[in-house]
């Protein structure tokens, strides 16, 4: 993924591909985990993974974001700055299909 940014912005028009999955807890991993599955199929080809930790309780810093990634259209990813810099993002749309962050933000407790 070196230098990702410098050839997305050199060749507009790719796409990418976005999934969101949940992993519940097991023994090796005590919080649930939202994976955000990112496949940029073109101008390049790379896939990752964007792991969000959510803890046990429901005062867990990360679970106050959750609303704010339900209803999001697209994230900004940023590589080789501060995400605060204009520079250095990629924008990917949002996945239509959220019913795991759904599920870790209606989880009972």
């Amino acid at each position: 993924m070196r230098d990702l940014v410098r050839v997305v912005e050199t060749e507009p028009g790719g796409y990418a591909i976005v999934a969101w999955s949940r992993l519940a807890p097991s023994r090796r991993h005590r919080a649930t985990r939202l994976l955000l599955r990112v496949a940029i199929e073109r101008p390049v080809e790379c896939a990752f993974n964007v792991r969000i930790d959510l803890g046990e309780h429901r005062e867990d810093p990360a679970r106050r974001w959750l609303p704010l990634l339900l209803a999001a259209e697209r994230f900004a990813l940023a590589f080789d700055e501060r995400p605060e810099a204009a520079r250095g993002l990629v924008w990917v749309p949002a996945p239509t299909v959220r019913e795991p962050v759904a599920a870790a933000l209606s989880r009972d407790f």
